[in-house]
Order: structure tokens, then C-alpha cells, then sequence
């Protein structure tokens, strides 16, 4: 507990961010990028496929429309495998499109991420293979609501002789402000979100694997609590629609719990 403290005690006393946190979806993609210069931290606590886990990401703002983001995620034990290390995550977004309006904003944005096989294949910390993806998100946010939508494509790499099918992933996000406060104020912003996925067929040694691959669709409510630079992030996002090829396939309930900090720039 005493850790925790010195913890929000040394977040609360760093230099304020020049700009407030923009709003995007928890679990799908957002158009948002950061301003030129500036750099944040967000430590996740989310459950989803692969069981418990923590995730530290580091963004940073290359240009006022191109952001980079790494992720280093640490997975829990279960009854499968041990705690260590999964894969790491480099991914770049860049905003090619954006319309301010009164007291309201459009936005799109291209990207582009490489999953890294840092994680242990054999104690199934991880996949095993170097992944890419490419997608693509649109955002309107205004001082009462909010409307995002994102798509990306996994390309999936070959472990030994195995190949994960490749996946479409996509998601619909809208949200509202019940009150309309101001910056140094405690900020509410409640979402659903809608997230949906299609897998491809799996190969080994090039010949298909008829019981993998299907889709699935997930709903779920989540809230957005901003103070001044630093917001609180907590989501759901149950399945509703399951039809994979394998009967013993089941999507997982995702959770997450996070905090994010966005500081001033550094040059």
C-alpha cells in the first residue's frame, strides 16, 4: 500500500501535459495520436485469450500526426503455463485526416504494428512467431458524444511448421459525456463498444486444418475517467456470437483496469 501511495504521490506532482487527453475506445482502435514531442505511460491489467495479464505501454509523439507505441506485456500463471515475459508489441499510427469544428472534431488515421516473438513458445507465453498488422480508424468527438470505428488485418506467421490463420478484426464504439466540465475537473465519459473478429484457417505443413477458424462478436460497457493529464480506463466485452469450426472453441470475457498518464515534451 505504501508503494501505491508514493506512486500516485510521484504521478500527481510531474509537470502538467500542455493538452487534455483525447478520448478512444478501450479495447478497438482510435484516431487520436499524441502532440509532437510529448510522451505517456499506460500499465494495464486485462484478461482476455491468453488468461491475466499486465501490460506497460509507452507512446510517443514523432510528429503532431504520427505516434509510436510499444508494448511489454507480462502474463500471469494458470494451469497451462508459468508467469514470464509474452510478446512484445511496436506499433505506429498516423492521423491523414483531421476537421475541427465548434466544439467538435473529426478525425481518421492509418496503422501499422509488429508483434515480436519475445515470449517463451514452450511455456506458451507467447506465439512463437514475428506478426504484422495493418488497419485503419475514424473518430467524431464532441463536448456531449463520441463515435468511433476501427479494421485491421493480421498477417500471422509460421512456428515449426505451423501457420495461425491470418484474422480480421474490427470494432464500433459510441459514447457520451453526461455533464460537460471543464479540464480541471473530473471527466466521466461512458462507452459500449462492439468488437468482432473473423480467424482464419490454421495450416501445418501446408495442409488445412479443417476444425479452426470461425468468428466471433463481442459487447460490452466501459468508462472513461479523465483528471487533468492523467486518465482511468475500465472495460468489459462479452461474447454474444460464437461460430468457430472448432466445437471446443470458446471466446473469452475480456476485462481491463487502466491508468494512463500523458506528460509534458521532451525535445
Amino acid at each position: 500500500m505504501k508503494k501505491i501511495t508514493l506512486l500516485l504521490l510521484f504521478i500527481f506532482s510531474l509537470p502538467q501535459a500542455p493538452h487534455a487527453l483525447a478520448h478512444e475506445p478501450i479495447f478497438g482502435l482510435g484516431p487520436h495520436t499524441m502532440y509532437q514531442y510529448g510522451y505517456a505511460f499506460s500499465l494495464e491489467l486485462e484478461r482476455g485469450d491468453l488468461g491475466w495479464g499486465n501490460q506497460l505501454e509507452l507512446l510517443y509523439g514523432v510528429t503532431p500526426d504520427f505516434s509510436l507505441t510499444v508494448v511489454g506485456p507480462w502474463l500471469y500463471a494458470d494451469e497451462q503455463r508459468g508467469a514470464g515475459f509474452g510478446d512484445m508489441v511496436v506499433r505506429g499510427k498516423y492521423r491523414f485526416f483531421r476537421q475541427d469544428m465548434y466544439r467538435a472534431s473529426r478525425q481518421a488515421a492509418l496503422h501499422a504494428g509488429i508483434k515480436l516473438p519475445s515470449g517463451n513458445r514452450d511455456r506458451q507465453l507467447g506465439s512463437g512467431t514475428t506478426d504484422f498488422f495493418v488497419g485503419a480508424s475514424f473518430g467524431y468527438e464532441s463536448r456531449r458524444s463520441y463515435f468511433f470505428s476501427g479494421i485491421r488485418y493480421h498477417r500471422n506467421g509460421t512456428w515449426q511448421g505451423f501457420d495461425r490463420g491470418d484474422a480480421l478484426r474490427y470494432n464500433l464504439a459510441v459514447g457520451i459525456r453526461p455533464w460537460q466540465l471543464e479540464y480541471h475537473q473530473p471527466d466521466p465519459v461512458f462507452i459500449l463498444e462492439v468488437n468482432g473478429g473473423i480467424n482464419g484457417r490454421n495450416k501445418m505443413s501446408g495442409q488445412t486444418i479443417s476444425q479452426s477458424g470461425g468468428r466471433y462478436l463481442s459487447v460490452g460497457p466501459g468508462l472513461l475517467f479523465s483528471y487533468r493529464n492523467i486518465m482511468y480506463k475500465a472495460g468489459v466485452s462479452v461474447p454474444v456470437v460464437q461460430q468457430f469450426n472448432d466445437a471446443s472453441r470458446k471466446a473469452s470475457t475480456e476485462f481491463l483496469l487502466a491508468i494512463e498518464v500523458h506528460l509534458p515534451p521532451i525535445r
